[in-house]
C-alpha cells in the first residue's frame, strides 16, 4: 500500500505507522456536535416528517407483511449486489419457488441473498421479542448471513483477530483484535444510544481496538451487509417505525463512490 494513493478526506487519512514501516488508515473521530444551520434544520425536519408519515401508513396497513416482503427481498438483492453478486429479484423468487434449475449459474449468489433475508428476519424477531441490539446479536446475525456461502470460512459469528491488510506481506500480529469486544463494544453501544443510525453505521464500519489505533472492520467478511442490516434494526429498536419499512441499499447503490485507484503514470514526452 502506498499512502499517497489514498488522499486524506474529512472521513480519515492514511498515515505511516511510527516504527512499523507500513501505512495504516485512521478514521476521523466522529463529531460530537453538529452545526444546526437553517438548511440542516430544514432537511432534518423534512426527513422526520417523511418518517412519521411512513410510520402512520405502516400502522394503518391491515397486513403490512404484504408490503414488507417485496421490499425485504429488494433490499437483500441490492445490499448483496454492492458486494458483487449478480442475481436479481426474479432469480430470488424463482429460487424460493423451487425452480433451482433456472438459477443454477447464479446459485451461490442467490444463496447469499437468501441468507441476507434470513439474517434480517432473525434480527427483527429478536428485537421484537425484547432482545437488545448488542454485540451478541450482531454476531448471531453475521453467523446466519455467512453460513454456507462465500466467506463461510471466515469465522462466521466471530469478531476478527487480525488486521485488515493490503499487500503481499502480512502485518505484525499486533494490535490484536481480541481487544475488539471489551474495548470497542462500549464505544459501539454508546454510539448506538446517542447517535443517529447513520453515525452508528459509521462507527460499526470503522471500529478499532483503541481510539488512537488503526481501523478494523469487525468481521473478516460480510461487514458491509451487516452494517446495512443494522439500519432497519436500529429504526425498529428505537420504535421510529412499527415495521421494517425503510431500506437504504437502493440509495447506496445509486450513489456509490467509485473506488479510488492510483493515478496512471505520466506518459514520457517524445
Amino acid at each position: 500500500m502506498q499512502g499517497e494513493h489514498f488522499p486524506n478526506t474529512p472521513r480519515g487519512e492514511a498515515r505511516k505507522v511510527p516504527g512499523e514501516g507500513y501505512w495504516a488508515y485512521y478514521p476521523a473521530t466522529l463529531p460530537r456536535s453538529l452545526a444546526y444551520t437553517d438548511e440542516f434544520v430544514r432537511l432534518l425536519d423534512d426527513a422526520t416528517g417523511a418518517l412519521n408519515r411512513l410510520a402512520g401508513v405502516g400502522r394503518l396497513l391491515p397486513n403490512p407483511n404484504l408490503l414488507i416482503a417485496p421490499y425485504v427481498r429488494l433490499e437483500a438483492v441490492l445490499s448483496s449486489r454492492i458486494e458483487g453478486t449478480q442475481s436479481d429479484v426474479t432469480d430470488l423468487l424463482r429460487f424460493e419457488a423451487g425452480d433451482t434449475e433456472s438459477v443454477a449459474e447464479l446459485h451461490d449468489d442467490v444463496e447469499e441473498v437468501r441468507n441476507y433475508i434470513t439474517a434480517l428476519s432473525y434480527g427483527i424477531e429478536r428485537l421484537t421479542s425484547g432482545f437488545p441490539l448488542s454485540l451478541r446479536l450482531l454476531c448471531e446475525i453475521h453467523e446466519r448471513l455467512m453460513s454456507g456461502v462465500r466467506g463461510s470460512h471466515a469465522t462466521p459469528g466471530e469478531f476478527r483477530r487480525s488486521a485488515n491488510w493490503i499487500g503481499d506481506r502480512h502485518p505484525p500480529t499486533r494490535p490484536s483484535c481480541h481487544l475488539l469486544s471489551p474495548r470497542c463494544g462500549p464505544r459501539l453501544m454508546t454510539s448506538k444510544r446517542s447517535s443517529t443510525s447513520a453515525r452508528y453505521h459509521f462507527s460499526f464500519s470503522s471500529l478499532s481496538p483503541t481510539t488512537s489505533s488503526r481501523s478494523f472492520t469487525p468481521f473478516l467478511d460480510g461487514n458491509g451487509r451487516v452494517g446495512r442490516l443494522m439500519i432497519p434494526l436500529i429504526i425498529i429498536e428505537r420504535e421510529v417505525l412499527p415495521q421494517p419499512l425503510l431500506y437504504l441499499s437502493v440509495y447506496f447503490e445509486r450513489n456509490r463512490t467509485p473506488l479510488l485507484r492510483p493515478a496512471p503514470p505520466d506518459k514520457p514526452h517524445r
